[in-house]
Protein backbone atom coordinates (compact mmCIF):
# COMPACT_ATOMS: atom_id res chain seq x y z
CA UNK A 1 0.00 0.00 0.00
CA UNK A 2 1.12 3.50 -1.00
CA UNK A 3 2.31 5.84 1.98
CA UNK A 4 -0.73 8.03 1.12
CA UNK A 5 -3.31 5.46 1.12
CA UNK A 6 -1.85 4.42 4.61
CA UNK A 7 -2.16 7.64 5.58
CA UNK A 8 -6.10 8.19 4.36
CA UNK A 9 -6.62 4.50 6.25
CA UNK A 10 -4.83 5.71 9.28
CA UNK A 11 -7.38 8.58 9.73
CA UNK A 12 -10.29 6.88 9.07
CA UNK A 13 -9.30 4.04 11.64
CA UNK A 14 -8.92 7.06 14.23
CA UNK A 15 -12.05 8.50 12.85
CA UNK A 16 -13.77 5.23 13.69
CA UNK A 17 -12.17 4.30 16.95
CA UNK A 18 -13.49 7.92 18.11
CA UNK A 19 -16.99 7.05 16.93
CA UNK A 20 -16.67 3.89 18.79
CA UNK A 21 -15.65 4.80 22.04
CA UNK A 22 -17.98 7.41 21.97
CA UNK A 23 -21.12 5.18 21.76
CA UNK A 24 -19.83 2.66 23.89
CA UNK A 25 -19.78 5.52 26.11
CA UNK A 26 -16.46 5.64 27.19
CA UNK A 27 -15.10 8.31 29.35
CA UNK A 28 -13.63 11.26 27.80
CA UNK A 29 -10.82 13.52 29.72
CA UNK A 30 -11.15 17.07 29.42
CA UNK A 31 -8.23 19.43 28.01
CA UNK A 32 -7.35 23.02 27.74
CA UNK A 33 -4.98 25.38 26.16
CA UNK A 34 -4.30 29.15 26.99
CA UNK A 35 -5.91 30.35 23.88
CA UNK A 36 -9.23 29.22 25.51
CA UNK A 37 -9.63 26.22 23.54
CA UNK A 38 -11.62 23.32 25.21
CA UNK A 39 -11.06 19.07 23.70
CA UNK A 40 -11.81 16.08 25.07
CA UNK A 41 -11.07 12.74 24.32
CA UNK A 42 -9.19 9.52 25.43
CA UNK A 43 -5.79 9.30 26.47
CA UNK A 44 -3.00 7.54 24.90
CA UNK A 45 -0.12 8.28 25.83
CA UNK A 46 1.48 10.59 29.03
CA UNK A 47 4.88 11.04 30.08
CA UNK A 48 6.11 13.98 32.71
CA UNK A 49 8.94 16.39 31.64
CA UNK A 50 11.87 16.85 33.64
CA UNK A 51 11.24 18.72 37.18
CA UNK A 52 14.30 21.13 37.87
CA UNK A 53 14.78 23.20 40.74
CA UNK A 54 17.25 25.81 41.60
CA UNK A 55 18.24 25.52 45.79
CA UNK A 56 21.93 26.22 46.73
CA UNK A 57 22.35 26.49 50.46
CA UNK A 58 25.15 28.91 50.20
CA UNK A 59 22.81 31.98 49.08
CA UNK A 60 19.83 33.72 50.03
CA UNK A 61 17.10 32.69 49.24
CA UNK A 62 17.79 29.16 49.26
CA UNK A 63 14.96 28.56 46.85
CA UNK A 64 15.43 30.64 43.68
CA UNK A 65 12.66 28.61 41.77
CA UNK A 66 11.86 25.59 39.46
CA UNK A 67 10.18 24.09 36.62
CA UNK A 68 7.81 20.87 35.88
CA UNK A 69 5.52 19.29 33.67
CA UNK A 70 3.66 16.87 31.61
CA UNK A 71 2.30 15.96 28.15
CA UNK A 72 -0.64 13.57 27.10
CA UNK A 73 -1.22 12.66 23.51
CA UNK A 74 -4.87 11.72 23.17
CA UNK A 75 -7.42 10.56 20.52
CA UNK A 76 -9.84 13.85 20.46
CA UNK A 77 -13.86 13.07 19.85
CA UNK A 78 -13.01 14.71 16.73
CA UNK A 79 -11.06 11.86 15.78
CA UNK A 80 -7.75 13.99 15.37
CA UNK A 81 -4.88 13.09 17.83
CA UNK A 82 -3.56 15.92 20.02
CA UNK A 83 -0.75 16.67 22.27
CA UNK A 84 -1.45 18.37 25.30
CA UNK A 85 1.23 20.13 27.49
CA UNK A 86 1.38 21.79 30.76
CA UNK A 87 4.24 23.99 32.06
CA UNK A 88 4.86 25.12 35.45
CA UNK A 89 7.45 27.81 36.67
CA UNK A 90 8.32 29.44 39.87
CA UNK A 91 11.10 32.30 39.67
CA UNK A 92 12.09 34.27 42.75
CA UNK A 93 11.77 37.86 41.85
CA UNK A 94 14.10 40.25 43.67
CA UNK A 95 11.83 43.40 43.28
CA UNK A 96 8.83 41.95 44.84
CA UNK A 97 11.14 39.70 47.37
CA UNK A 98 8.67 36.70 46.74
CA UNK A 99 8.57 33.86 44.17
CA UNK A 100 6.36 34.36 40.89
CA UNK A 101 4.51 31.27 39.62
CA UNK A 102 3.72 30.90 35.99
CA UNK A 103 1.50 28.24 34.23
CA UNK A 104 0.48 27.24 30.51
CA UNK A 105 -1.61 24.95 28.77
CA UNK A 106 -1.09 24.07 25.16
CA UNK A 107 -3.09 21.42 22.48
CA UNK A 108 -2.15 21.07 19.12
CA UNK A 109 -2.63 18.18 16.71
CA UNK A 110 0.14 15.82 15.83
CA UNK A 111 1.84 15.67 12.38
CA UNK A 112 1.67 12.97 10.67
CA UNK A 113 5.42 12.39 10.77
CA UNK A 114 5.39 12.30 14.25
CA UNK A 115 2.55 9.99 14.59
CA UNK A 116 4.24 7.35 11.58
CA UNK A 117 7.61 5.79 14.21
CA UNK A 118 9.49 3.38 12.76
CA UNK A 119 8.98 0.32 11.29
CA UNK A 120 5.73 -0.20 9.59
CA UNK A 121 3.42 3.22 9.66
CA UNK A 122 1.76 4.01 12.82
CA UNK A 123 2.20 0.96 14.71
CA UNK A 124 2.50 2.52 17.81
CA UNK A 125 -0.60 4.36 17.72
CA UNK A 126 -2.18 1.91 16.17
CA UNK A 127 -1.88 -0.67 19.14
CA UNK A 128 -2.76 2.33 21.67
CA UNK A 129 -6.02 2.67 20.05
CA UNK A 130 -6.88 -0.95 19.69
CA UNK A 131 -6.29 -1.29 23.12
CA UNK A 132 -8.68 1.52 23.96
CA UNK A 133 -11.23 0.06 21.99
CA UNK A 134 -10.29 -3.30 23.86
CA UNK A 135 -10.61 -1.47 27.21
CA UNK A 136 -13.81 -0.41 26.17
CA UNK A 137 -15.58 -3.90 26.03
CA UNK A 138 -15.00 -3.93 29.94
CA UNK A 139 -17.22 -1.27 30.30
Amino acid sequence: MKIDEQIKEFIRFCRETAEALAERGVEQSSFRDDEAGKFSGWTLERGDFPTTEDINTDRRPIYMGGSWGNWEMFLGADGIIYRHEFRGEEEYSFEKEELVSSQSHCVRKMTVKSLMGTGAPFAKVRRQLQAKIADSHEW
